[in-house]
């Protein structure tokens, strides 16, 4: 091994271990010494990612393509390219190397993802349909058909595209594993089959070690908790991770945070703040990652991902902690080898919801969740539009048939009222057609509807409120953030509650805030509160006060915001699991 790969090596052990400084002085070295070595650029790059410097990252992975032009290069400068929003820019550099004589999967893959991320789902589906059919030996390229088929919102038609997947590849877990945490948007599958489909997936992992295989750390008078997940950034799980790592700081939890995403931002930079530690391990295998955490002594391993994107479940299958558990991220049982439990309440999973063969149930009483919202635009809107006007932002995903149908019914009961739908997929004109579709086989006209995409920035989104007079929840998925943004913009939100916790979020979130009245435990019963409140405007007026009275106060004062209370009861529970 040369010098230069020595100082590469060394780097990369820095840099795994959050040490990021240390790896860029030695890289810097060694560029000094070969400024075009490859391993060099490309641990220059991955290293200011890692730090999230974007423009230092994108910096070096141009100067690593312009150097030696590979269809590895060009993938990594796509990717950067992607995360500074020049998507355009990223499929140009990947074009080259999509139709070549040989597949490049990872190419094609992340290609599909940027095309749906540009609002073209339908295009992404479509040519990773065509990659797949031409190199069928390739899983990656079948797995970004899917994802790019879940942008459109179709769950159903996604499912068949999944099994299609495991018949073709019936040992690639990926597929097993999105078949399970996909189940729970379909709104006809028994909680039997949904629970079957995660036991299939796990069974494909190995036997987890025992909790004994684990020796127990010296006590000190603190408690190591680990956190797994691919979503410390902005997103849903950090929202309400947050205030969870602000209440603990200072006190005898001391968390260490385990990165496995590719996106940092600000969000990523205030949760290190609040953490003992906090470790970049994208680039490692689960096995290795549990290495670093079992180095770390960690005593409670929570992994915040669950089934869902970016998850790593051999890093619990693999045994880093001698208690392990799955913990806000995912709405279901994981039934994971290694995941001794699951942290809910008893509202989203009464007594008696125990499953066998699951992990164990913990419940976080009164609230598994603790919701502060940031910086607020304001509650009321300047203007408003003659006639009532329902809303769901939540992801195209949780918006069922089931929730169409419940929607179309509350439509056809007020007259005058409209529905605005905002949600990520929307972009598409493919996706807006088969909404259209759905509400028109409830005699709703598409006169009646305003679909949406995302907007550009997280205040248009939160203004986008001023709109939704009364805000509807989907069903079966409930959403989450969605309904805390609604409550601290001043709007009701009225839920369907059902039997499995994802069908029970609304009603724990929206009783410890004090709007129980607008849980509904049937369809009927959920038609005429959507409907009774519709037909009060003095209500949702006094809701949208910005006074004491205001829904944005009480939200406040609520036992879902009291994030010192909450982390209180939170290190209680941390003490009774590590016994």
């Amino acid at each position: 091994m040369s010098r230069i790969d020595e100082l590469v090596k060394q780097a990369q052990d820095h840099a795994s271990a959050g040490r990021h400084d240390q790896a860029l002085g030695l890289l810097t070295r060694a560029l000094q010494a070969e400024p075009r070595h490859l391993g060099v650029l490309a641990g220059l790059c991955l290293t200011h990612h890692s730090k999230g410097d974007r423009v230092r990252a994108l910096y070096f992975a141009r100067r690593a393509r312009d150097a030696y032009d590979t269809p590895e290069t060009r993938l990594n400068l796509a990717i950067q390219l992607a995360l500074t929003h020049d998507g355009e820019g990223a499929l140009r550099e990947l074009e080259p190397v999509l139709d070549g004589e040989r597949a490049f999967g990872p190419a094609c893959f992340r290609a599909a993802r940027i095309l749906a991320d540009l609002g073209r789902p339908d295009e992404a589906a479509a040519r990773a349909r065509g990659w797949a059919d031409r190199w069928p030996d390739v899983p990656p390229l079948w797995q970004a058909h899917v994802e790019a088929l879940s942008r459109l919102g179709d769950t159903r038609g996604q499912m068949a595209a999944i099994r299609e997947g495991l018949r073709r590849f019936p040992r690639y877990r990926p597929f097993a594993e999105w078949l399970a945490s996909t189940a729970l948007y379909v709104d006809d599958m028994p909680e039997a089959e949904v629970h079957e489909l995660a036991r299939a997936h796990a069974a494909l992992l190995p036997p987890a070690p025992p909790p004994e295989s684990i020796p127990r750390r010296a006590p000190d008078g603190t408690i190591r908790l680990g956190l797994l997940s691919p979503d410390f950034r902005t997103h849903s799980v950090s929202y309400f991770l947050l205030p969870l790592l602000r209440g603990l700081w200072g006190g005898r939890v001391k968390v260490f945070l385990y990165d496995t995403g590719d996106e940092h931002d600000a969000m990523t930079g205030a949760l290190r703040g609040l953490a003992a530690s906090w470790k970049w391990c994208r680039p490692l295998k689960d096995g290795q990652i549990a290495q670093v955490i079992r180095r770390d002594g960690v005593d409670v391993l929570l992994d915040l991902a669950g089934l869902t994107r970016g998850c790593t479940p051999g890093v619990l299958a693999t045994r880093a902690a001698r208690v392990q558990g799955s913990f806000l991220g995912y709405a279901g049982m994981t039934f994971l080898p290694g995941c001794d439990v699951r942290i809910a309440d008893a509202t989203t999973d009464p007594p008696g919801s125990e499953v066998a063969g699951a992990e164990r149930l913990e419940r976080l009483d009164p609230c598994f969740l603790c919701y502060q919202p940031g910086e607020l635009p304001a509650a009321r809107a300047t203007a408003r539009r003659a006639g009532v006007s329902f809303g769901s932002f939540n992801a195209l995903s949780k918006v069922s048939p089931a929730a169409v149908a419940l929607w179309s019914r509350v439509l056809r009961e007020v007259a005058d009222s409209r529905m605005i739908i905002k949600a990520w997929g929307l972009e598409a004109e493919a996706s807006r057609a088969r909404l259209r579709g759905l509400f028109a086989g409830h005699g709703v006209g598409a006169d009646r509807l305003d679909l949406r995409g995302l907007n550009a920035t997280a205040r248009e989104h939160l203004e986008s409120y001023h709109e939704v007079d009364v805000a509807l929840d989907s069903y079966p998925y409930h959403g989450t953030t969605t309904t805390c943004e609604a409550m601290a913009m001043g709007v009701p939100v009225v839920t369907r509650v059902g039997a499995a916790h994802r069908s029970r979020v609304g009603l724990t979130l929206l009783s410890n805030a004090g709007l129980a009245d607008l849980c509904a435990a049937d369809d009927e019963a959920f038609v005429r509160t959507a409907a009774a409140i519709a037909r009060d405007p003095a209500r949702r007026e006094a809701m949208r006060d910005e006074g004491d009275d205001g829904l944005r106060a009480r939200l406040a004062r609520s036992v879902l915001s009291d994030a010192a209370g909450y982390a209180e009861r939170f290190e209680a529970l941390m003490g009774v699991m590590v016994g």
